[in-house]
């Protein structure tokens, strides 16, 4: 199952960045600048960013993390007193 969500999520990136490519080296009608080429760039990023956050809200996916360390779960696990030594 995580290969092929991984394989999913991966192939948005190539969703948005092929256009921008093909743009950017097919156009021979217009020059273009570093600077169309970093908000291009940008912007692609920002769109794929947008994709990967629509498909996850729209597969119910929460972006949640469990901590596994009881000291941050549990103050009275914490090492006393600090030795420099971690949980």
């Amino acid at each position: 199952m995580a290969w092929v969500l991984g394989s999913a999520f991966y192939g948005i990136y190539f969703i948005v960045s092929f256009p921008m490519y093909m743009r950017l080296d097919e156009d021979d009608k217009r020059r273009h600048t570093c600077f169309d080429a970093l908000i291009e760039s940008l912007a692609s990023g920002m769109a794929v960013l947008f994709l990967l956050d629509f498909v996850r809200v729209a597969m119910g996916k929460d972006m949640t993390l469990s901590l596994n360390r009881p000291c941050k779960l549990d103050a009275s696990k914490t090492c006393h007193p600090f030795t420099g030594m971690r949980c």
